[in-house]
């Protein structure tokens, strides 16, 4: 079960596993030949100039975290409605346990509805920043954006008792299947 250890204001959590969080190497880091700390921190822990450097995979999943947070806030509380495990960001990367291991399908988002732990949503951001991780962050908030919103249509779904959203997913899955049996 997904642990949640970080809350924003729209309540998404994010899952704990296996995230680095130190964004700290052994070698002072520079910007043009000079040393840059950041005077919050122990002046013995180097701090990397923003444009030099990629942002660490900790700092990636934050961004998810704040687009994912927005993206929930545009929905109208009706929605959450037995939504008892919230939404919660995972930083792993899951492939469809029926994808091929030379092309993986990767799955980006999952309604979890169980008797034991309720209902919730997972965002899988290890595979969202695989998929679009090197989008402009205005096209990386709309791809999570639609995932929430698709997940979402599960969840309400669900609660109808109708499940067409499952069936057009079936539907791809079996394009994908046969995409790659063709190759």
């Amino acid at each position: 079960m997904p642990v949640p250890i970080l809350r924003g204001n729209g309540g998404i959590a994010l899952e704990q596993k296996d995230i680095n969080v130190n964004v700290f190497s052994a070698a002072p880091q520079t910007c043009s030949g000079e040393k840059v700390f950041n005077p919050n921190i122990s002046s013995t822990a180097p701090q990397a100039c923003a444009a030099k450097r990629a942002p660490t995979y900790s700092e990636r999943l934050d961004k998810l975290r704040i687009f994912a947070d927005e993206a929930a806030e545009e929905l109208p509380q009706v929605f959450y409605r037995e939504l008892n495990g919230g939404i919660i960001l995972s930083p792993i990367t899951k492939a469809h346990p029926q994808s091929d291991p030379k092309n993986p399908l990767l799955v980006l988002g999952e309604y979890r509805n169980s008797p034991q732990m309720g209902r919730s949503i997972v965002l899988y951001g290890g595979s969202i920043l695989r998929s679009y991780g090197n989008l402009p962050d205005e096209k990386l908030k709309a791809e999570v954006r639609h995932i929430l919103r698709h997940e979402f249509t599960h969840h309400l779904e669900s609660l109808s008792g109708t499940n067409d959203l499952e069936i057009d997913d079936a539907v791809k899955l079996n394009r994908y299947k046969a995409s790659i049996h063709a190759e």
